[in-house]
């Protein structure tokens, strides 16, 4: 590699231009121990995705070409999985004596609170109470009326399954009985104009699809048991209007805001290369003029 600077030139630089060369110098070593250390890490990365491949592979190999027959050994038969129960049985059989056996008691401890704390995000809608009516209420020994010394609540999850509700929506539309003049009542647009869908509707059906991965056919059935019938067909249009109307807008949006940001980030990198270039031409002393002065050595140290 062809020297920086001359040896005559390096006689005739003074001493402030020599430390400011000296520190350029520093820099660009330190640049390249950083990289190295980069390289170090990526290798280990490497090293740790071919071992993890390479179990990959052995474990997809042994069960491609590994054993695989299902030949019960010699006077073995296969256990009835369903009627075990029905074939065994003998009503005739007598039963077998046994030793009474008096384990010891154990009482399992229960955490306390956690049921308050599963059933605290839900709301109660519900609440029985237990009371005691009419002659109940005294005691059948003297007569005397019972009092309440303490109260014991429980409380219990219940299930209500998806319902559907129609929303009947009607608009009166006024005129003016003197010039005829008619007017009607602002209201918001359907979602789909001539559709019975509804944004919850709809969006139960693209949350059971694209989140919940159940298929529009098996949603089909689904509704089916609710006594409602959406056809596949009709789901798929609603899905695909909605997307087009509601959602590409959004889409559009947010591409174009990553389109700016790539283009901002792209045109910061180009410069960033542009001044590792010249200062890597610098410190290589490839295609670097011999009148260089230390003005532009120092320029293109602080835009490194």
């Amino acid at each position: 590699m062809e020297p920086l600077f001359s040896e005559k030139q390096l006689q005739d630089m003074s001493k402030e231009n020599i430390i400011t060369l000296i520190q350029a110098m520093q820099v660009h070593q330190k640049k390249q121990e950083t990289e190295i250390q980069l390289l170090k890490e990526k290798t280990k990365e490497l090293e740790f995705m071919n071992a993890l491949l390479s179990d990959r592979l052995a474990l997809a190999q042994r069960k491609q070409f590994g054993s695989s027959s299902e030949k019960y050994a010699e006077g073995y038969e296969q256990m009835d999985l369903f009627n075990e129960a029905e074939q065994e049985a003998d009503p005739n059989a007598a039963e077998p004596e046994m030793e009474e056996i008096h384990p010891k008691s154990y009482k399992r401890k229960k955490p306390t609170g956690k049921k308050e704390e599963d059933l605290s995000a839900f709301e109660t809608t519900e609440v029985i109470k237990h009371k005691l009516e009419g002659n109940d209420r005294f005691c059948p020994e003297c007569g005397t009326k019972y009092k309440v010394v303490t109260t014991e609540t429980v409380k219990y999850l219940k299930f209500i399954p998806a319902r559907f509700e129609v929303v009947e929506e009607t608009t009166y539309v006024y005129a003016c009985p003197k010039c005829g003049m008619m007017k009607r009542p602002q209201k918001d647009p359907s979602l789909l104009k001539g559709s019975v869908a509804t944004p919850s509707l709809v969006a139960g059906i693209m949350n059971a699809k694209y989140v919940n991965g159940m298929p529009l056919a098996r949603q089909e059935r689904e509704f089916a048991r609710y006594n409602l019938n959406l056809s596949t067909k009709t789901m798929a249009n609603w899905i695909i209007l909605c997307a087009k109307r509601y959602l590409q807008p959004i889409y559009d949006l947010m591409r174009e805001e990553l389109i700016v940001a790539d283009t901002i980030e792209e045109k910061v990198q180009l410069l960033q290369d542009k001044k590792k270039e010249l200062f890597d031409q610098v410190v290589s002393g490839h295609d670097i003029p011999t009148n260089i002065t230390m003005d532009d050595l120092e320029e293109l140290i602080r835009n490194a």
